[in-house]
């Protein structure tokens, strides 16, 4: 049984030290520096955007022509007037994928986890990155602690996602903490869960996230992870 231990600034700041002492930030500020670097100037653009946050978060998009088109389509080329909300609606727009494969049939995905990366960056950090070890987390600390029960595996779309984040947010007084390192306190502290889980088990991180939701629902006390 796993308790989380509630995040105030002794906890985010002890976590955000194993997250910022590692490479994944100095990755994050390079993206950023990306995104700001090619600011549409055409698809080839948007082509080495979409295949560096593939890579880098391993977000597991074989086909990314289709998802580079949707994006050129829907995403304009002067952002200077778009507002949060227009970042909240571009996520979701650009998720939906289809396209016909070699043997003419038409395929779906739903790329939620990748647009949200993508949209994250193209709007310099100022909207969350949904993200499964995110999600587990939100949904265990809102459960554990104001009985604001979530059982969806994933948020059917990034406004759903966006409004629980911001539940979270509200509810631990996390108003005056930037998003980038909410995000991260949260990634950080489900990886060190999942990373002593499979440890403690012998099995691999996969394996671990749904005993981590298992374990995290039975919670009672804190333990040290």
């Amino acid at each position: 049984m796993i308790k989380l231990i509630k995040p105030d600034k002794n906890q985010i700041d002890k976590i955000l030290g194993i997250y910022f002492s590692g490479e994944g930030n100095y990755l994050n500020e390079t993206l950023t520096n990306l995104f700001l670097k090619f600011d549409r100037k055409d698809k080839y653009e948007d082509l080495i955007k979409a295949v560096s946050i593939n890579q880098i978060y391993s977000t597991a998009i074989l086909n990314i022509n289709p998802v580079v088109d949707k994006i050129f389509e829907i995403i304009p080329s002067d952002k200077s007037s778009l507002t949060i909300k227009d970042y909240i609606k571009l996520v979701d727009q650009i998720s939906e994928i289809s396209w016909v494969d070699k043997k003419g049939q038409i395929q779906n995905r739903c790329n939620l986890s990748f647009s949200s990366k993508y949209i994250h960056f193209l709007s310099n950090r100022s909207i969350p990155i949904y993200d499964s070890y995110v999600w587990i987390l939100i949904c265990g600390y809102l459960n554990q602690y104001c009985l604001y029960k979530i059982r969806k595996k994933r948020p059917s779309n990034y406004k759903e996602f966006y409004d629980i984040y911001n539940t979270f947010i509200n509810t631990f007084n996390l108003k005056d903490l930037d998003i980038y390192k909410i995000d991260k306190y949260l990634w950080q502290y489900c990886h060190n869960m999942l990373t002593q889980l499979s440890k403690d088990y012998n099995i691999d991180l996969n394996k671990a996230k749904p005993l981590l939701i298992k374990l995290i629902k039975q919670g009672e006390e804190p333990r040290n992870l």
